[in-house]
């Protein structure tokens, strides 16, 4: 799009030429002329223009801020990623900086190849190297095998969490109780989590909490990663963090790899991912950080709300920036989610504004149940697709909570409007998959007998003797030893697969094989009745599988989308309703939103109400007032909020009202109906 190489207006210093052609466009068009006669007259020869016309002023001051620290606080629309996009473009462009010395971290796969694919389309020539780009954890990874930290490690999903501690946990649950293990289980991989991203050993937990029960869990299941070379979600940061503080050597190469580094939805980071970005960016202070601390629903996933203190005491010298122009919703919409978050306390940001058309009233309707107000809802949608031609694709269904999900469902299977549930279920959590997978994962880690269980039983994960085998023997031992026709025969296909692998064939080709070699086709024919549906997710996984070389990073990008920040970007572009949470909703926006059930209790949620001694009660409070926020301004054009008289809590019902967030929306944007 633009080429400053190329710039005409050369000599004249780029922020100051910039100036000068925006008060020169706007003379010409007061003078009549259109935009295609001035870039005749003015940029004929020059790509710049197009590159200037894209920024307001606020985003253009980003863009040429070259050195020192940027803290970006972004309203939702207001092109965050497009300045990010262009700034890492300019930097490279006019500054000649080396990609390969940019690295931008997001929280989603999907993003960082967005931002690295927008910014090779805005560049005027193609270069040798790429940024370096990814999010937290694959970044953490490539690092970590590259100094040979992780040498042969292969990473564990949930569904082999589980698997790890039920086997060592046994004692805690009931065995003829699923809903009793899953409880437990739930339980133990969040407070390992917890105590993983707080830094904290077995030994400290101990101290802390004094509860030696979760102690020996804890510290079995370190060990049992440890003999198997297993690394969890959580490790690939807590080794990263480990690696700097304590490995001198680590450190230098960390602090010296970037000029530039990048970091989106910042207020999302925890304090393991801080420590990280402050360490890649400690020598340069070339760090920009973009985000929106009313935006910040993570705290669950231990987002910490102080990183943006501790931002501004490791880089004293940074400059904050302010982008509150929104471009995506109509200024009724913006009117009324800038009512909602105006009620938080010590905010940054200032008020939304925007240019947009006025537009429509926000419609709130309160209704007597959940169950009339799930038909409505459904009929409004069969009115929007049937009458007014809106594709289903431009509509949403934002939940607070899963369970929210049956009765809109229900509404619209009877009035056959195409839906998709999405985050009920990742798909790469089903049967089919998983089982691919644990291929994979023991071709990469001949120690991951759990993984080889799941091959050898067809889809169990039960520890088999051929696994019990290979943990004692070791792989090349176990090969020697095999007499069965069907371990043989696994045998020999991980035997190719390892020369697959030697010869940089890509993820694809080695499934390829496998399914083929198996003959998985007909095997998902016995064992499923949606065989053909299942096989159409494997074709899928084939797809994704084309342009990765290493099984590790494959399987480092599965978990991200495994840990749910990426589970709603799927099949988003089909002519569906979407119906999803509204964490999962995080960074998306169509043209018409729904938000059911805006009521106390479900948002905010009884969780957070508390109690009068709960000293997080306000805390917790504004986590869903953010949310609430997050939820309004997914929507474009209309938004549709609703509430109800009576909730069915607990097998009973129950009277409610409508959420307290509700209670400042400007009646002159609303349009209130009472059922």
């Amino acid at each position: 799009m633009f080429n400053i190489k190329h710039d005409p207006f050369h000599n004249i210093p780029l922020k100051k030429k910039m100036r000068t052609l925006k008060i020169t466009l706007k003379k010409k068009k007061e003078m009549g002329l259109s935009e295609d006669d001035i870039h005749k007259e003015y940029f004929l020869k020059s790509q710049l223009y197009n590159f200037l016309k894209e920024l307001n002023d606020d985003q253009l001051d980003i863009v040429l801020h070259k050195e020192g620290s940027i803290m970006c606080s972004a309203v939702p629309g207001s092109g965050k990623t497009k300045t990010l996009v262009y700034k890492v473009a300019y930097l490279i462009e006019h500054c000649n900086v080396d990609p390969n010395r940019i690295l931008v971290i997001t929280f989603t796969k999907e993003s960082a190849e967005q931002i690295k694919n927008r910014i090779k389309n805005i560049l005027s020539e193609s270069h040798e190297n790429d940024i370096f780009s990814g999010t937290f954890h694959s970044v953490c990874y490539r690092f970590l095998k590259e100094q040979n930290i992780l040498s042969n490690h292969t990473h564990i999903d949930e569904e082999s969490q589980k698997s790890i501690l039920k086997l060592l946990a046994s004692h805690l649950y009931n065995e003829d109780n699923q809903k009793s293990i899953d409880v437990v289980l739930r339980k133990l991989m969040n407070s390992i989590s917890h105590a993983k991203n707080n830094y904290l050993t077995p030994e400290e937990c101990l101290k802390i909490s004094k509860d030696e029960t979760f102690y020996n869990v804890y510290k079995k299941y370190n060990e049992y990663l440890n003999s198997h070379k297993n690394i969890d979600f959580d490790d690939l940061l807590l080794k990263m963090v480990v690696e700097i503080k304590e490995n001198e050597i680590f450190r230098e190469i960390i602090k010296n790899r970037f000029d530039y580094v990048f970091v989106d939805e910042f207020q999302d980071t925890n304090m393991l991912q801080f420590d990280i970005v402050e360490c890649f960016a400690n020598k340069t202070n070339n760090i920009t950080i973009v985000g929106d601390s009313d935006q910040s629903i993570y705290e669950w996933r231990y987002a910490d709300s102080e990183n943006v203190q501790k931002f501004a005491e490791s880089f004293p010298s940074y400059t904050t920036y302010l982008l509150n122009h929104s471009y995506r919703s109509t200024k009724r919409i913006i009117n009324c989610y800038n009512s909602v978050i105006q009620q938080e306390s010590n905010r940054i940001n200032g008020d939304i504004i925007t240019t947009n058309d006025i537009g429509q009233k926000v419609s709130l309707i309160e209704f007597e149940t959940p169950d009339k107000e799930a038909t409505s809802i459904a009929k409004r949608v069969s009115d929007l697709y049937n009458i007014d031609n809106v594709p289903l694709s431009n509509i949403a269904i934002l939940l607070r909570t899963n369970y929210q999900y049956a009765a809109i469902e229900k509404a619209l299977i009877k009035l056959n409007v195409p839906h998709q549930l999405i985050g009920t279920k990742n798909f790469y959590e089903g049967d089919e998959i998983q089982f691919i997978l644990s291929y994979l994962k023991f071709i990469a880690n001949k120690k991951d007998v759990m993984s080889f269980g799941i091959i050898s039983n067809m889809f169990s994960s039960k520890k088999s003797k051929s696994s019990n085998r290979i943990e004692s023997a070791g792989w090349n031992e176990f090969k020697k030893q095999s007499q069965k026709k069907r371990i043989s025969k696994i045998i020999k296909i991980i035997d190719k697969c390892d020369d697959m692998i030697v010869k940089n064939n890509t993820i694809s080709d080695i499934i390829n094989y496998i399914i083929n070699k198996i003959k998985y086709q007909n095997i998902l024919s016995d064992y499923y009745d949606d065989a053909e549906e299942k096989w159409k997710n494997l074709e899928e996984l084939l797809s994704l599988g084309s342009s990765y070389v290493s099984i590790e990073l494959f399987l480092i990008d599965i978990a991200s989308s495994l840990s749910g920040y990426d589970s709603s970007r799927d099949n988003l572009d089909n002519n569906y309703v979407s119906i999803l949470t509204i964490h999962s909703a995080k960074g998306l926006e169509w043209d018409n939103v729904f938000i059911p059930s805006v009521v106390e209790t479900i948002i905010p949620h009884s969780r957070s109400i508390g109690s009068i001694n709960d000293e997080d009660a306000d805390k917790k409070i504004s986590e869903e007032r953010r949310l609430l926020y997050v939820a309004m301004s997914r929507a474009k054009k209309k938004l549709f909020m609703s509430y109800c008289r009576t909730l069915n809590l607990f097998g009973r019902s129950a009277n409610v009202k409508m959420s307290r967030f509700l209670n400042n929306l400007p009646l002159e944007d609303v349009d209130h109906v009472i059922f």
